[in-house]
């Protein structure tokens, strides 16, 4: 992974969340704006650098199966475990301190936590979708079992 250009990256979103706080904390921001806010800090960490460094290890048993048979990886998704959105909403809320003392908290948040991926087919990914909403998600764990999916550890 470049590391470097990741940090960068880090550090300038680092920025545009504390800047956005002030806007999502404010008690005349609807719930509407909060998830449009909650939105376009998601897709900022969904761009971030995602690679193979952050991969958990983990394929789906369909995506192993895809493989087998000659699918390129290519074709696969790279799953993220966190929810992009609830990484946003915690960002906004829970991590706001910590992102405010730490110029490094969001590197870290990233390269253990909201940039972890698995690899799963595009359909188990539209799948994992449905379980993975803020006010039903419990962990990763909890998604890939109610979405039917088997993940397994490779080397």
């Amino acid at each position: 992974m470049n590391e470097n250009k990741l940090k960068d990256r880090c550090c300038v979103l680092r920025k545009c969340i504390i800047s956005l706080s002030e806007i999502y904390n404010d008690t005349n921001t609807t719930e509407d704006q909060k998830r449009l806010i909650e939105t376009m800090i998601g897709a900022a960490i969904w761009y971030l650098p995602n690679d193979l460094d952050l991969w958990t290890g983990k394929i789906s048993e369909e995506a192993h199966k895809l493989i087998n048979q000659g699918t390129p990886i290519s074709k696969l998704t790279k799953e993220h475990e966190f929810p992009r959105k609830l990484a946003a909403k915690e960002v906004l809320t829970s991590e706001l301190n910590n992102l405010n003392k730490s110029e490094s908290r969001l590197f870290e948040l990233y390269t253990t936590k909201y940039g972890k991926w698995n690899l799963v087919t595009p359909k188990e990914n539209k799948t994992l979708g449905q379980f993975q909403k803020d006010t039903i998600f419990v962990s990763s764990d909890d998604s890939y079992s109610k979405a039917g999916i088997k993940l397994l550890e490779v080397n």
